[in-house]
């Protein structure tokens, strides 16, 4: 089956994986926005919201089984692509969070 897909090159599946990593977040945040509409319970809309707060924490549940099925089906360099998307996700988050978050390291260690 393989051979009758068309030759790609590792920075073109590495591409591929990144730009699978922005659908994969789109598709999550229009889930969770979904069922935050539609619950009423506020515990589960709590959850829901701090999913998406930490969206670069919580991305483990939805990209961690991508990056195995991407390595188990033979694309390495899709996975890597995932990785790499994932990891500028963490690190974008993690820079954001840095701003909002109301305890910074200078109050926090005072």
């Amino acid at each position: 089956m393989r051979s009758q897909l068309p030759p790609t090159t590792p920075a073109g599946d590495i591409a591929t994986g990144c730009v699978l990593t922005i659908v994969f977040h789109i598709i999550v945040i229009v889930a969770v926005f979904g069922m935050v509409i539609f619950t009423t319970s506020s515990v589960v809309e709590n959850a829901l919201t701090g999913f998406l707060l930490g969206l670069g924490v919580s991305q483990v549940v939805y990209m961690g089984p991508a990056i195995y099925y991407a390595y188990r089906r033979g694309r390495p360099n899709i996975a890597k692509g995932l990785i790499i998307g994932a990891g500028i996700t963490f690190l974008l988050m993690a820079a954001c969070w840095a701003i909002i978050n109301p305890f910074n390291s200078s109050t926090l260690f005072r």
